[in-house]
């Protein structure tokens, strides 16, 4: 992100409804599950168990929120054909980890590994298309963080 997309971007206005949002069917998910409010709805198993309610979906409604909203502010992708491509072909490769976890599920291995780290490079495939989706704003970066903790001292 460039300075004058990163000016443009107001962090707290960004982030803020996404977070209030996650932090509510968070507390909504809490609350099914000890009152056991259905498990169609609320299941109590280790990810949700496929449950409607839970936060694993907000990646696909808060992702595209998120590139909309760093493109109106000028940091979007030098060339949207190819931020697109970059983003189905991260889905293929977490698809094909994903599967090749299932798969060696029952007789876990470094397959099951290899299933897990090909899911994790598959996060970074998005960054071919889309080079400032990894740039770190100013109040991230190592300098800065130096700088906060030799004030602290």
């Amino acid at each position: 992100m460039t300075d004058s997309a990163s000016d443009k971007t107001n962090k707290g206005g960004l982030i803020l409804w996404p977070a209030l949002i996650t932090f509510a069917i968070t507390i909504l998910r809490l609350e099914g599950e000890l009152h056991h409010w259905g498990s169609v709805w609320f299941n109590t198993s280790a990810g949700g168990g496929g449950a409607i309610v839970g936060i694993s979906w907000l990646p696909i409604v808060f992702g595209p929120y998120f590139a909309l909203r760093l493109s109106k502010a000028g940091a979007g992708p030098a060339n949207y054909r190819k931020a697109f491509g970059s983003t189905l072909g991260a889905l293929a490769v977490m698809v094909l980890g994903a599967i090749l976890v299932i798969v060696t599920e029952a007789h876990p291995g470094v397959l099951t590994l290899a299933g897990f780290v090909i899911m994790l490079v598959g996060a970074f495939v998005p960054l071919i298309g889309w080079r400032s989706l990894a740039q770190l704003p100013r109040f991230w970066t190592h300098n800065s963080l130096l700088m906060r903790s030799s004030n602290m001292c």
